[in-house]
């Protein structure tokens, strides 16, 4: 049955689809041992399916049916996460005019059951709202993009928590989109298999964290991406042939590329933070004062986004909630937690400051990854930035399964798989929702590193050896 594609493709859409249903719709994350085996049987039909594809048609149909997975979550109230009651809380505080970084939660209790700002009630504010955030003694993290988000939503749906969520997840679906059709162009254009679109479209993680159980990793690959289809265009000395889904001629004033690429990254900086780590790596592609201007454009814009939510008392919030991030949170490490137990076998107690020393690690090996490779093609930039995200999440205090989502489409541009492997083995991290104590398993977090280690292990040996690619746009004539 299996050498038949037909027959196979059949197979894998009406079991994926069984199982997303049922994980999505019927599966609390208390039950680890249902959420394993929805996404076993998930990953299995993955990985099937991707090896029986050949053709073009194949592809196609398989980028409908991540489309298809995509669409029946959308109504899903995620059931593996419960951040959204903070993303509607937030919501709800923004369309009463109140900026959602300025106080923590616990700051808008009047009594037990009454909740107010500066002596007036706030709609949809309220107790039973309140008891569903998971961190009401935090001040909110979420940057400008996902705040637009939730103020929106919130703002069709203010008493309304399920259609508020829906709608927000209907966001990420068009940024998934997006970044699916770019993956493809930039693939196209790099002459790497267009197939390995699907390493990312259609990986279960990717679908049920970003769409299922509503991450904003979806907005900031999207722009990533954007950022990055901008910037390739930098790479051009003469006319190439146009990419199979534009019809323009493919080739642009390099100033304005330049800053549509920066706007591009500053959109990813107001989805999730992290892309500013990566900056420093687009210095020799763009040469010093290109790179200046880069930043700048960059700077400015992220700062204008900000600015309706911000003053000098929200920036220290919202530096404290990173701060913290650093310093107390901690979830499904490796080396975090190596040095940490070494630490506690050398000393008798574990040592503090660990997460802001690997942070720190960190920084200088992005500056390492900058200065010490070409990063001259925006190939080359992509790997550096992928070797700079696998280095920060090896050395991260918490590592959720949806973080690797941006690392996984990074992946898809090199010639590693492991992370598709490690995309599959973070699942084991759910168990640690098992029971309300929150207890981690550390037999699955070696398991899962181990194999996850042993297989990058074995795959950069063997690419070791081949010769590193360097594309050649075709050339074409009018």
């Amino acid at each position: 049955m299996f050498n038949n594609p037909k027959n196979t493709t059949i197979l894998v859409i009406s079991t994926s689809f069984l199982a997303y249903l049922v994980l999505m719709y019927y599966t609390p994350r208390t039950n680890f041992y249902q959420v394993l085996n929805c996404f076993l049987i998930l990953f299995l039909s993955f990985a099937l399916w991707y090896q029986q594809i050949q053709t073009k048609r194949q592809l196609l149909t398989a980028l409908a049916a991540a489309i298809f997975f995509r669409l029946i979550l959308l109504l899903a109230l995620p059931n593996l996460t419960d951040d959204f009651y903070r993303f509607n809380w937030d919501g709800r505080l923004l369309i009463n005019g109140i900026s959602s970084f300025e106080h923590l939660p616990s700051y808008f209790i009047a009594g037990e059951e009454h909740f107010a700002y500066e002596g007036a009630a706030i709609k949809g504010i309220n107790k039973d709202l309140y008891q569903q955030l998971n961190s009401p003694n935090y001040y909110t993290i979420y940057p400008p993009v996902c705040q637009a988000v939730f103020y929106v939503s919130c703002w069709f749906f203010p008493s309304n928590v399920w259609a508020a969520t829906c709608l927000m997840k209907c966001f990420i679906f068009l940024f998934e989109l997006g970044s699916i059709l770019l993956l493809y162009q930039l693939l196209w254009y790099f002459k790497l298999p267009e197939k390995r679109v699907l390493l990312y479209a259609l990986n279960p993680l990717v679908i049920v964290e970003l769409c299922g159980n509503l991450h904003f990793e979806g907005a900031m690959i999207f722009f990533l991406l954007l950022a990055f289809w901008f910037l390739r265009k930098l790479d051009m000395t003469s006319q190439t042939v146009p990419p199979p889904f534009f019809n323009k001629q493919d080739i642009g004033w390099p100033t304005k590329n330049l800053v549509l690429s920066a706007t591009a990254m500053a959109m990813a900086v107001c989805s999730k933070l992290l892309p500013l780590m990566f900056l420093p790596i687009l210095a020799k592609k763009l040469g010093f004062w290109r790179w200046l201007v880069y930043c700048a454009l960059v700077g400015i814009i992220t700062v204008i986004c900000f600015m309706p939510l911000l003053n000098f008392s929200i920036i220290q919030n919202l530096m404290a909630s990173v701060g913290l991030y650093f310093e107390s949170f901690e979830f499904n490490a490796s080396f975090y937690y190596l040095v940490k137990g070494m630490g506690y076998c050398i000393n008798g107690h574990y040592p503090a400051g660990v997460g802001k020393w690997l942070g720190l690690l960190t920084v200088g090996y992005i500056f390492y990854r900058s200065w010490q490779y070409k990063n001259q093609t925006t190939l080359e930039v992509i790997h550096s930035i992928f070797w700079a995200f696998l280095g920060y999440w090896l050395l991260a205090s918490t590592v959720h399964p949806w973080y690797l989502t941006g690392l996984l489409m990074l992946s898809v541009f090199t010639n590693y798989r492991f992370v598709v492997l490690w995309s599959a083995l973070a699942v084991l991290s759910y168990y640690t929702y098992l029971t309300d104590a929150y207890l981690q398993s550390p037999f699955l977090a070696v398991l899962e590193y181990v194999l996850v280690l042993g297989c990058f292990y074995g795959e950069y040996r063997i690419n070791c050896k081949l010769k590193p690619h360097k594309p050649h746009p075709k050339k074409y004539t009018n």
